[in-house]
């Protein structure tokens, strides 16, 4: 990831993730390195109890920057 205001002669890298895969069954899973869990406020729920932030996903977000989202297919 690099900074919006680089170029190629002076690049600034704010985050790397050199040898990610998108086999999940590796160590190196990119949804495991990054991070993919997603909040959400649930404002659907008839129930006011119900009503509040809910995270989907299964690896806690490791980058400032970035998300993954991962098919479950």
């Amino acid at each position: 990831v690099r900074s919006f205001s680089d170029n190629d002669e002076a690049k600034e890298v704010l985050e790397a993730y050199p040898e990610v895969t998108l086999n999940p069954q590796a160590e190196r899973f990119i949804a495991r390195i990054i991070g993919d869990f997603k909040p959400r406020f649930n404002f659907d729920s008839l129930d006011t109890d119900e009503q509040r932030i809910v995270v989907s996903g299964k690896y806690p977000n490791k980058s400032r920057y970035i998300r993954v989202v991962v098919d479950d297919v």
